[in-house]
């Protein structure tokens, strides 16, 4: 949240560049990610299941 005003400041008006779904996104990745030894693997399945989800 600090980095936010910093953003702002340097693109200007949020509704021109607004970061909080990719990074709601990329934290759910890392959430997802149980597996030291194969994180990609882990997260591949992750994304097929959300976008099998998507296709129903």
């Amino acid at each position: 949240v600090l980095h936010v005003p910093k953003g702002i400041r340097r693109a200007g008006p949020v509704w021109t560049l607004w970061t909080f779904v990719i990074e709601r996104y990329c934290g759910r990745m890392a959430r997802a990610v149980t597996s030291r030894q194969h994180p990609y693997a882990v997260m591949n399945r992750r994304l097929s299941e959300l976008a099998q989800l998507q296709a129903l």
